[in-house]
């Protein structure tokens, strides 16, 4: 039996340190709950390193056979010696037909630990399998169980925390894969960071085109005890069907003064105030243990609470460009890291046409040290863009306010030529400055338009940028942006993207001054074979900024979206806010949606929200509307128009609303009157 498991789910070829593992592992655990068992008592396992500079490379294979039940309890320490160990071990787990597993670890490794474990689940038909990790200890830990939900109706929960403090990078998550029908997930987490260390959440949510009816959830909570700690969420949504409901949520704070003042006014110390908040966080976890392990969880809380490089040039080849990477990658094999732009011509590249007025009035402006610095303007889609602007040498369209100003750009791509545009906003102290961009093409036409945009708002500055992809379903867009405000100043941001057989775009704002703000919203509509590669980063760093990222559109056919959200909280920027939104409507089977939404804090005070809301119209919407005499296609339609029609309205221009709503109906096939 061990012979047919082991080391079957985990393979040596997967990743270094299993094939390390594979290669010389030291014993372990088998347990084998035969069909229809249930064990009342939970097994226990208990791991200790005794040596120093040692390697611990233990195994873990566990088989709960059709029916069975069972609750297996593992722990593991080691004492701090002078020399790092490494614990590099393995968990298989097989959950058969209606079984159920609980797999729980508390893990209180020393700090001079590499903690490298890999664990998996395999569940099958009605299965069951939960995990309960508590992690502390460790110099660094990378440990993300995965279950891969194979059966139908299989489902899997895990409830996690870690504890980072001095000196700790505790790189942890969860993983799932959803294959059968009406298999469900829920992932719920606590990390707290402490006197500098690192604390990283990870989750991937994978949903394979068979596993109609899916559900999950993620739900991530990030506790900082002070400034110079950081807590990064990077989690990661797959879906391949329409027939899923998927959400994510995530939290980033501080401990309230308000409620330790509380606690202090009933005679607590600040210090046990703190820790009483702190255990508290963490209840969602040991309410979950054997009261004995729950007493040495929150034991270690306690004690955790008392505990005191050179830029790489970017080599770009002349053929393909690598733009919108992630600001903290995830796993590779997903394939979000970042974007490829396939062969990019190297040569023939032209000024994109825009109205003769506007050639004239903004495009020999050279106020020099104004227009020097935004050469430093860090954009969305990454420094290769610059290979573009080399090859095309075209003239920069420099556009500043005076007071209030607004003006519209007309971009009309001719077929078959491959141009490019660089643009330029300056908004001084106090001013207002609004542009709008439309990029439009023949309906048959094809080529490359990519487009640069930088700005900068000053002080009490508010610059709006409003732009739409009306191109045909030939081109290829390229779409890169990048801002700076400087104190309460506030970057408005509409993007609307409907053409272009592939859409690369990619936005970074960097909230320099206190109280600077950005309002971003964009929308979107892809259809058939269509690509959209999106890449969007709020940065903090002024005192008290805000930042609002709100996303959706509509998938159909076999379109590809792919959208990153990142807010960075970064040291110094205390009191800021972030919020970030996707809400996605699936009406394709084939449809690929990926979502990337990112919040990384290295500042304790902040506060950082994201969420993401993914699926199909439920059965009760159509039958509604069926009712009323519209058909699952007209239905669906209208739902599509309705989503977007709402962002059109934002517009803040009557003919380019006209333009936007026009091509929304061209391309949905459904007339405004129907709605």
């Amino acid at each position: 039996m061990v012979k047919k498991y082991f080391m079957k789910l985990v393979r040596p070829n997967d990743h270094k340190f299993a094939a390390l593992h594979g290669a010389v592992w030291s014993g372990g655990s088998f347990v084998y709950v035969p069909p229809g068992v249930s064990v009342e008592i939970p097994l226990q396992s208990y791991f200790r390193l005794n040596a120093p500079g040692a390697g611990q490379f233990e195994h873990t294979l566990i088989i709960v056979d059709e029916g069975a039940d069972l609750h297996f309890i593992e722990g593991c320490s080691a004492p701090k010696y002078n020399i790092a160990n490494l614990h590099a071990g393995c968990v298989e787990l097989f959950v058969k037909k209606n079984a159920r597993l609980r797999y729980s670890t508390i893990e209180n490794w020393s700090k001079n630990m590499y903690n490298l474990n890999t664990k998996r689940a395999l569940v099958e038909d009605g299965g069951t399998m939960e995990w309960v990790s508590g992690s502390f200890g460790s110099h660094v830990s990378y440990l993300y169980p995965m279950t891969i939900l194979k059966g139908d109706r299989s489902r899997m929960e895990f409830t996690g925390i870690t504890f980072a403090g001095k000196g700790q990078n505790l790189d942890t998550g969860a993983k799932v894969v959803h294959i059968g029908k009406e298999t469900s997930s829920f992932m719920n987490t606590r990390s707290i960071s402490k006197d500098g260390g690192i604390s990283t959440f990870r989750s991937s949510v994978v949903v394979n085109k068979s596993a109609e009816n899916a559900k999950s959830a993620v739900s991530c909570q990030s506790l900082m005890l002070d400034s110079k700690s950081r807590s990064d969420t990077i989690p990661v949504m797959d879906i391949r069907t329409p027939h899923a409901d998927i959400g994510h949520e995530a939290k980033i704070g501080r401990i309230s003064d308000e409620a330790v003042f509380y606690l202090m006014s009933r005679g607590l110390s600040e210090e046990d105030a703190r820790a009483m908040i702190v255990s508290g966080f963490a209840d969602n976890v040991s309410k979950e243990l054997p009261l004995e392990y729950a007493v040495e969880m929150n034991n270690l809380i306690q004690l955790e609470m008392k505990a005191v490089s050179d830029k790489e040039d970017i080599m770009v080849d002349n053929k393909d460009l690598t733009v919108n990477f992630l600001p903290s990658p995830t796993w590779n094999r997903l394939g979000v890291n970042r974007a490829k732009i396939r062969n990019i011509p190297v040569d023939g590249w032209n000024s994109i046409p825009v109205q003769k007025e506007i050639i004239e009035k903004y495009t020999n402006i050279s106020d020099s040290n104004i227009w020097d610095s935004f050469a430093n303007i860090q954009t969305g889609m990454g420094e290769e863009i610059d290979e573009i602007s080399k090859i095309s040498q075209s003239e920069k369209i420099r556009i500043s306010a005076d007071k209030t100003k607004s003006e519209k750009l007309f971009f009309n791509c001719k077929n078959g030529e491959n141009a490019f545009a660089d643009v330029e906003l300056y908004a001084p102290e106090n001013t207002e400055l609004t542009v709008f961009m439309a990029m439009q093409s023949a309906w048959n036409a094809n080529g490359i338009c990519a487009v640069r945009t930088k700005f900068k708002a000053e002080k009490g500055a508010k610059i709006r940028l409003v732009q739409l992809n009306l191109l045909s379903q030939n081109f290829r867009f390229i779409n890169d942006v990048g801002a700076e405000c400087e104190d309460n100043a506030t970057a408005e941001i509409l993007q609307l993207f409907i053409g272009g057989n592939e859409t690369y775009t990619g936005t970074k704002t960097t909230l320099l001054g206190k109280q600077s703000n950005l309002d971003l919203n964009v929308g979107y509509y892809c259809k058939d074979e269509q690509l959209l590669d999106m890449n969007y980063v709020a940065e903090h760093i002024g005192k008290k900024t805000v930042s609002s990222m709100n996303a959706g559109g509509v998938l159909r056919d076999k379109a590809h979206k792919l959208f990153r959200g990142t807010i960075d909280f970064q040291l110094g920027s205390s009191g800021a806010k972030g919020d970030e939104n996707e809400d996605v409507l699936i009406l394709g089977e084939d449809v690929i949606n990926q979502t990337v939404p990112l919040i990384l804090c290295a500042e304790e005070d902040v506060e950082g929200n994201h969420g993401a809301s993914i699926g199909r119209p439920s059965d009760d919407v159509l039958f509604y509307l069926a009712s009323r005499g519209l058909d699952e296609e007209e239905a669906c339609n209208l739902m599509a128009r309705a989503k977007l029609d709402a962002l059109c309205s934002k517009i803040g221009d009557e003919e380019l609303e006209t333009l936007a709503k026009s091509c929304l109906e061209e391309v949905t096939g459904y007339a405004n009157e129907k709605l």
